[in-house]
């Protein structure tokens, strides 16, 4: 797997280039069949444990529900709103039109 990588590179991602190399016991890195299945199993296991970006993930879709909440609660107070102002508007123009009627 390292083979797959820039040269001078020493990373991808968050994993180091010993980090993806072959198991333990095999420092040479020469993979038969076993010991291939035996390093992407290895690996496998190594990337399945690393919890690095779960808190990130958590936070982005607290952030989501919360601006998903905000926009509908927007969208109904924006509603009312509306129609508050189209009352005030009514009475406004009802106050006026006695005020000048009564002049």
């Amino acid at each position: 797997m390292g083979a797959l990588l820039a040269p001078g590179c020493g990373c991808v991602g968050p994993f180091t280039v010993e980090m993806l190399g072959p198991p333990p016991g095999n420092p040479r890195g020469r993979l038969g069949q076993e010991q291939m299945e035996e390093s992407v199993i290895h690996n496998w296991k190594r990337f399945h444990a690393d919890e690095s970006g779960q808190d990130l993930v958590e936070y982005t879709l607290l952030m989501a529900f919360v601006c998903l909440a905000s926009a509908a609660l927007f969208i109904s107070v924006g509603r009312n709103v509306a129609s508050i102002w189209g009352f005030a508007n009514t009475s406004l123009s009802q106050a006026y039109s006695a005020a000048n009627a009564s002049s």
